[in-house]
């Protein structure tokens, strides 16, 4: 099988605009659990574009990012000197070790929550990481390489792009089957991305939604592509849109089975497991509510010598005692995602007790933490009331005792990228400045203004609902003790359950939550995309769990972006949704932008986590050292 490789750095003016989503990823792992092996099927690299998209050259920043785990922070610049995230003072030529990669064995992993009973193609993390190891992808993040800008593909063997720029020809893998035996073929690419962009164009999915829309809906031309033969599609896209090929490389993007969904009336989702057709590199075995959900290896799956494990057992905890607990005596050998349900400082403190066992590393931003207000329950339906709260909100003590200050404000946008204001400029912002360590006087005398204004000057009684899951709670609680002493607004704290919570939500059964958001790329469109237009699932959740609510004007300068190539032009238009969200609206009040902390055992080899919480669920590259 020849899978070709394709890297943003083989298309410079395409890498000026991209640039800003590589995620870096800073690595403190010892011994061989740094040194990553090709496959047989990755190894050999070719062109796979004809033509790139046009667009100029952008100044671009490095990237402040939060150190590993009892390091330093590192330059991006020193690391890709030598591509080796821990690059030494050596001049000379380092021989390349000898790695014997084994296979077999079950890995115990940690699950922070439950999976959850969404369609395939909506967000959401605890979905993601259940469906990942089963299902295909067009395109994927290269999971064998610290690079997290490098994208591969996966089902498609090569590809290339017309001069039009808007035109892009894939070519399928042609022994890629489903579990089934039966082909992969580009009609059911063509039918899964239907699904995307608009579900009530199939009879099966009518009626439903599919937050992943966002990310092609204004972009994809469904009506213009085409299959060309079973093996090869043609996608068109309205305009000129260099971040199509991260897009399709999401794993929300997962490939379904036309002839078992649309042929069997089988919707692939956990409310049905037993329906589950995948082509992917594991196979569903069971779920026990709370417990741990398995999977096991698919014995014919298409590429030859993957996956290199029997299978996976991923363990629900969410008790931080539990799970150190777990993590040190080896009973669980790697988390299952991005996030682990412990602190920055029981993470920190579960590697200083192991140091033989346990790699760490904090990758990021990935994820944003905000405070979600339903506007449809009063009196969040009132802009003056969700202004108060966004004003009054102190987030740099939240951000110090929930994440040692690992992580940068909550602005909309994550500062310090070629599209957004700096890590400077974020700290004087409305709602985010202080003065003398305080919270600033002048945010609060405009908070207490507006609730008083709101015929609210002495308050009001609440919930905040939180997930328990990620300190989702202890977040509502410090959020709660500020909104009470600072604008009189009472709340008190309601837990759930982690996908209760979710189904919650869908449902509009809250007043405020305490929820994160992930960043599936970290460009305008992928920062943007996820919380703010319609089609959202934060959006969604805004408006009551069934209609968007998007602040007036966004959803215009969201379309209007990325659509525009001038990289200067772009960013004006970015900066200006920016400002409306800080200054007029926001019904998802920012605190941090999150990094997050993996932790591994050091038999866990080939690991090279993305920040994104979307990314590279399939395993089908990781084995163990000593065995597992």
């Amino acid at each position: 099988v020849n899978v070709m490789t394709w890297r943003l750095a083989r298309f410079p003016k395409v890498l000026m605009v991209t640039l800003p989503l590589l995620f870096l990823v800073f690595i403190i792992s010892c011994g061989g659990a740094s040194q990553a092996t090709t496959p047989p099927q990755a190894a050999e690299k070719g062109e796979a574009a004809t033509a790139e998209p046009q667009a100029q050259e952008v100044p671009t920043k490095e990237f402040v990012i939060a150190p590993s785990f009892g390091e330093k922070p590192t330059s991006p610049a020193a690391a890709a000197s030598s591509g080796d995230p821990n690059p030494t003072d050596s001049t000379g030529p380092t021989p390349t070790p000898k790695v014997v990669i084994a296979t077999g064995g079950i890995v115990p992993m940690q699950a922070y929550s439950n999976p959850v009973s969404k369609a395939l193609h909506e967000f959401g993390s605890p979905l993601d990481r259940a469906v990942g190891p089963m299902f295909s992808t067009i395109m994927e993040y290269n999971p064998e390489t610290d690079d997290p800008s490098d994208i591969r593909g996966d089902l498609a063997e090569s590809w290339d792009v017309a001069e039009d720029g808007v035109t892009y020809t894939f070519r399928l893998v042609p022994t890629a089957t489903w579990w089934d035996g039966q082909p992969v073929t580009a009609a059911d690419v063509l039918f899964s991305l239907t699904s995307i962009v608009c579900p009530d164009c199939l009879e099966i999915t009518k009626g439903q939604t599919r937050s992943s829309t966002i990310l092609f809906r204004d972009d994809l031309d469904l009506d213009a592509s085409r299959v060309v033969d079973q093996n090869t599609i043609e996608l068109k896209t309205k305009f000129n849109q260099p971040e199509f090929l991260l897009m399709l490389a999401v794993d929300v993007t997962n490939i379904i089975p036309k002839h078992v969904v649309e042929g069997e009336g089988k919707l692939q989702t956990f409310e049905r497991p037993d329906d589950f057709m995948g082509s992917g590199p594991f196979m569903w075995v069971k779920f026990v509510k709370d417990v741990m959900y398995e999977h096991t290896k698919n014995e014919n799956y298409w590429k030859e010598g993957l996956p290199r494990i029997d299978g996976m057992k991923h363990f629900v905890m969410t008790d931080p005692a539990t799970i150190m607990a777990a993590y040190a005596t080896e009973q669980v050998l790697v988390q299952n995602g991005p996030s682990n349900n412990l602190s920055v400082r029981q993470t920190l403190q579960l590697e200083e007790e192991n140091p033989d066992k346990i790699n760490g590393r904090f990758i990021g931003p990935g994820g944003f933490f905000g405070i979600m207000l339903n506007t449809t329950v009063k009196p969040f339906d009132d802009v003056r009331v969700r202004r108060a709260v966004y004003l009054a909100i102190h987030r740099q003590p939240i951000l110090e005792t929930i994440s040692a200050g690992k992580g940068w404000l909550g602005v909309p946008l994550p500062p310090g990228q070629w599209y957004s204001m700096s890590r400077e400029e974020a700290a004087q912002a409305p709602g985010f400045r202080e003065l003398n360590g305080e919270k600033h006087p002048e945010d609060l005398a405009e908070a207490r203004r507006l609730m008083k204004e709101a015929g609210l000057e002495n308050g009001f009684d609440t919930v905040i609902t939180a997930r328990i899951a990620i300190q989702y709670p202890e977040v509502a609680e410090l959020v709660s003790e500020q909104l009470e002493r600072f604008i009189n607004i009472r709340s008190s704290v309601r837990t759930l359950e982690a996908a209760a919570g979710f189904e919650a939500y869908n449902q509009g059964d809250f007043a405020m939550a305490s929820q994160a958001s992930s960043l599936p790329i970290l460009t305008p469109t992928g920062a943007f995309g996820s919380r703010y237009p319609e089609g959202g699932i934060i959006s969604r959740w805004l408006g009551g769990g069934t209609n968007d609510f998007v602040v007036e004007g966004i959803q215009e300068l969201y379309a209007a972006q990325a659509r525009e190539l001038d990289p200067e032009k772009r960013k004006a238009i970015v900066q200006r949704a920016e400002q409306i969200l800080l200054n007029e609206d926001n019904a998802y009040p920012g605190l941090w932008w999150r990094f997050t902390a993996w932790i591994s055992n050091k038999r866990i080899q080939n690991l090279h986590p993305n920040p994104s919480s979307q990314l590279q669920f399939s395993w089908e590259h990781i084995w163990c050292d000593p065995a597992c």
